[in-house]
This record gives structure tokens, C-alpha cells and sequence, in this order.
């Protein structure tokens, strides 16, 4: 809570000890004057509540509120001390635009790279060969799939873009607690609030009667029908409605281009129609449809049809 100012204390003191002197139409209008600010330091605060916890309330969508630095400005400040890549933000960007990069994590790659490029005759010509050379790629997994060398340096190249990609990854917006990373291309979290009930990975078939299965993707725990939570599309793309009765339910898929989908499982019903959707739009809400064992979305990642871990794609996990 902000603390009661001491002029508003002052002047509310004032209006009691000269009381006589507020009976006309001024007087009265002064004195109501006080009596809001008052009212407005004491409340304020609380009112505010939903939107300082980084939530925009700008109703269904989960968008990040206080974004203060831009990509181009992301990426200036990473290179600005790299002598090779200094002044190059501008191409950069455009180069990772061009090839479908997310901007900040093909910064990253050229500046782990950036000895290697410095080698090179032309900087520029480099940093275009590299955007053909990591084309697509969304994660520091993937490009290091396209990196050159054995599995032991490809490891090695990986762990160092990790490091540098989190380290610069822009400005961290908090989401309910979340961090999401705006306009880099990065899949946002579909949910509001994020517990994960079951991660991607081997486990006990939750239905029973069908032994071990491999679960493909991260289930996140929702509120109850009485009062289902909103699913968010993780990332734009072009999205399907769809029902599975016996698996997903009802169920949204979003084709992000690239060989990169998202499934979005067991919803108690879709909120859109076939055709295009933006991140961060609602598409729907939380059920327990189809093969299901309690109110939850099951949220899948392929890329080329098969299923990926999404917590490759998705920002930090606590």
C-alpha cells in the first residue's frame, strides 16, 4: 500500500479545524476534491493488483504488460562490445526475419560464432550465410542439430548458446509470474498460470490397463469447470478445431510453418474457427475431453510430425 501523502493528511486536517468556514458551493467542491485523493492513495494501490503482476487487462489475451525494450534495441546492446558484430544489429534482425530465426537467439548464435566470423573476408556476407545455415530453427537444440562437429562439441556449442541466449533474451516479461519473450518468435506459455501434472517423458498409463506409454507432451494443471482457465495459442500460425473423442477430445492444432505445430488437448470447447490466430489470442478453454483423468490441458509440440519435448520451446520452467 502507498503511504498517505502528508499534504493529503494536512489538508484533510485543515477542512475539520476551519469546518465553519466550507459551507458555499467552492467550500463544498474543495472539500470533496480532498476527500477523493484520499480515498485514491489509500485504494489505488489494490486496484492495480491484476496489472502489476504483469498481466495486461485487456481481456482475452495474454499479453505481456511493460515491454520498455524492442528487439533492434536488444540485440544493439548484446553486440555493442563484440568488435566484430558491432553496428550489425540492424542486419541481423532482418537476416533472422528473413530465415524465420528467432532475432535475439540468431544474435546469440553469431556471438558465440563470433571469433569463427571474424575470420571470414566479409562480416556481412557471414552473417547471411549463417541465417541460410540455421534457417528455422527455434531453440538452441535445434541449432546446434545444424551445427558442425562431433556430438561432444555439438554438446559443448549448445550449453555456451544456452547461456548467452538467456542471458540476452531481451527484456523478461512477467506473465502471472512467467517469463515470455516478446516478439522473438519463442512459444509463450498457453495457460495463465502454469503447474505442470506431467511432463514428456515415459510414464504409467494414467488411464490404467495400458502399462508404460510415452507421454508427448507437458500437461498443465487447470481450474474447474465451473470455472475453466483460458488456453492462449502459444505462437501464430494457422489453426484447426478438432474433435478426437477418444484421445484429444476437443482439441485446437496451430501450424506455425516450418514443419512446427502445436496441439492443444482435452479442451472443454474451442473459442475460434479454422483459420488464423495470433499469439497470445484465445482459443479456447481448459477441460477434461476425450481420454482424460481430470481438468487439465495437454499441450504438444511436433515438429515434421513428430513430438518434440515442449520445454525446448517454451520459456524457463520453474
Amino acid at each position: 500500500m502507498e503511504p498517505v501523502t502528508t499534504a493529503a493528511v494536512a489538508a484533510a486536517a485543515d477542512v475539520v479545524a476551519n469546518r465553519k468556514e466550507y459551507f458555499g458551493p467552492k467550500a463544498l467542491i474543495s472539500t470533496l476534491v480532498v476527500i477523493l485523493v484520499f480515498l485514491w492513495l489509500v485504494f489505488a494501490p489494490f486496484s492495480r493488483v491484476s496489472v502489476a503482476n504483469g498481466m495486461s487487462s485487456t481481456g482475452d489475451q495474454c499479453v505481456p504488460s511493460g515491454a520498455s525494450t524492442s528487439t533492434l534495441e536488444t540485440i544493439e546492446k548484446s553486440v555493442e562490445s563484440d568488435s566484430t558484430l558491432k553496428g550489425k544489429a540492424s542486419l541481423i534482425e532482418s537476416t533472422a526475419n528473413a530465415n524465420n530465426i528467432p532475432p535475439t537467439l540468431f544474435a546469440a548464435i553469431l556471438l558465440v560464432d563470433s571469433k569463427e566470423i571474424a575470420k571470414k573476408p566479409k562480416v556481412d556476407d557471414e552473417i547471411k550465410s549463417r541465417g541460410t545455415k540455421f534457417k528455422g530453427v527455434q531453440s538452441p537444440t535445434e541449432a546446434a542439430a545444424k551445427k558442425d562437429g562431433d556430438t561432444a562439441a555439438k554438446n559443448q556449442w549448445e550449453s555456451s548458446l544456452g547461456s548467452k541466449y538467456e542471458g540476452m533474451g531481451g527484456t523478461p516479461i512477467d506473465c502471472a509470474g512467467y517469463y515470455l519473450q516478446s516478439g522473438s518468435g519463442y512459444f509463450q506459455f498457453p495457460l495463465k498460470k502454469i503447474t505442470v501434472t506431467s511432463w514428456f517423458d515415459w510414464r504409467d498409463s494414467p488411464t490404467g490397463g495400458q502399462g508404460r506409454e510415452h507421454h508427448g507432451g507437458i500437461d498443465f494443471d487447470c481450474g474447474p469447470l465451473s470455472n475453466p482457465d483460458k488456453v492462449f495459442a502459444a505462437r501464430k500460425g494457422t489453426a484447426s478445431v478438432k474433435v478426437d473423442p477418444g484421445g484429444f477430445g476437443n482439441y485446437v492444432v496451430i501450424d506455425h510453418g516450418d514443419g512446427m505445430q502445436s496441439y492443444y488437448g482435452h479442451l472443454e470447447k474451442a473459442t475460434i474457427s479454422n483459420g488464423q490466430v495470433n499469439q497470445g489470442q484465445m482459443i479456447g478453454y481448459c477441460g477434461t475431453t476425450g481420454r482424460s483423468t481430470g481438468t487439465h490441458l495437454h499441450f504438444e509440440v511436433r515438429k515434421d510430425g513428430t513430438a518434440v519435448n515442449p520445454k525446448g520451446y517454451l520459456p524457463p520452467i520453474n
